[in-house]
């Protein structure tokens, strides 16, 4: 058995390194892919090719289902601003 010390000191690496981080999640406004297109405009699809080529911030956690963090996909959007320029085609 470890001294009591130890115990304290592993018991606080594994709390700063697994349960802090998700609760620093929690706090954060974490959307679906289904939202974010709601935020934006755009469509799922119209998602998934920016997070594969264009870089779009996101976290899959169980490896199928991306979850985006709302300020992440913010600051993303006004580092692009070449994505929503709105152009008069005569319409």
């Amino acid at each position: 058995m470890l001294p009591y010390v130890t115990r304290c000191y592993v018991l606080l690496q594994i709390m700063t390194k697994y349960i802090y981080p998700y609760d620093l999640r929690k706090q954060r406004n974490q959307l679906r892919q289904e939202e974010v297109g709601v935020l934006l405009g755009v469509t799922r699809q119209t998602i998934w090719r920016w997070r594969k080529t264009k870089g779009l911030p996101s976290y899959s956690p169980n490896g199928i289902n991306p979850l985006f963090f709302e300020d992440e996909v913010l600051d993303w959007v006004r580092s692009q601003p070449s994505l929503f320029v709105k152009t008069n085609m005569g319409i």
